[in-house]
């Protein structure tokens, strides 16, 4: 056997070996994001009960003693509810941030016009207590057909319209663009809120971060988690999202998605 064909054979030996190497590195982490995921689902469930019994006391208290209360006390027991009912929608988003990653339902032809008409009357009551407009550049109806996972989408983009909301100073208004690029489509989210200081503009991406700290100090209800999942969400479809920003004058957010 000349020096060539063993050059071959140890080559094929070693590919297999990394394969093998490969595949079996692969088992591991998914093994151990559903241990992981399984921890969280056991915690949150945990965690909820002693929460849920908590919220149900304070307001049993108010119901039976709040027209005697002093209006102190009365304020205190409704920061202790808001604080309850905070940490409970944290532990949801926490779980559902955690799931994202281990989704393995096939991208399908899903019409963005629906995911916003969805998205958007999930937050009915927040768009006409606010004021809030939402239009869409070229007319209703004009976004396009992509390539994704519906309910991970209309959360996106419930996520994104949201977020406008909550970071406004004025009525809101919220434009939404999509155009074809580079054999995707790249939507726009533009809002006139308070906008984003350069320094936060990658950071208000990651978990449990927010660009407008004294906003959820004044009574913010957001659980830190809203562009995390998002930027998880675009991720999970091959995409990339991102901000382009100046203070005072609202922010625009891109992100990209695969097309039809």
């Amino acid at each position: 056997m000349d020096q060539t064909e063993e050059l071959r054979k140890e080559c094929a030996r070693l590919q297999a070996e990394l394969e093998a190497k490969t595949i079996e590195a692969t088992a591991q982490r998914e093994k151990s994001a559903q241990e992981i995921l399984r921890f969280i689902n056991i915690l949150s469930h945990d965690l909820r009960s002693p929460l849920s019994v908590s919220s149900n006391f304070i307001g049993l208290i108010l119901a039976k003693y709040g027209l005697n209360m002093e209006p102190k006390m009365k304020e205190y027991l409704g920061y202790s509810a808001d604080g309850l009912r905070t940490m409970e929608r944290l532990l949801s988003d926490i779980v559902y941030y955690a799931r994202i990653g281990t989704s393995q339902k096939p991208l399908v032809e899903t019409d963005c016009n629906k995911v916003l008409e969805s998205a958007a009357t999930a937050l009915r009551g927040e768009i006409e207590a606010s004021g809030a407009t939402v239009a869409v550049q070229g007319g209703e109806g004009s976004l396009p057909v992509v390539m994704g996972d519906v309910a991970l989408l209309t959360q996106l983009f419930r996520n994104l319209l949201a977020n406008a909301l909550k970071y406004a100073d004025r009525p809101p208004e919220i434009q939404i663009s999509s155009a074809a690029r580079n054999g995707q489509w790249l939507f726009g989210f533009k809002d006139n809120g308070l906008g984003i200081a350069p320094e936060d503009r990658e950071r208000i991406f990651e978990p449990l971060e927010r660009a407008h700290r004294e906003v959820a100090d004044k009574g913010g209800k957001g659980t830190g988690l809203g562009l995390a999942i998002c930027k998880k969400i675009v991720e999970r479809h091959g995409g990339r999202i991102w901000v382009e920003s100046a203070l005072g004058e609202g922010s625009t957010f891109y992100f990209t998605l695969p097309k039809a």
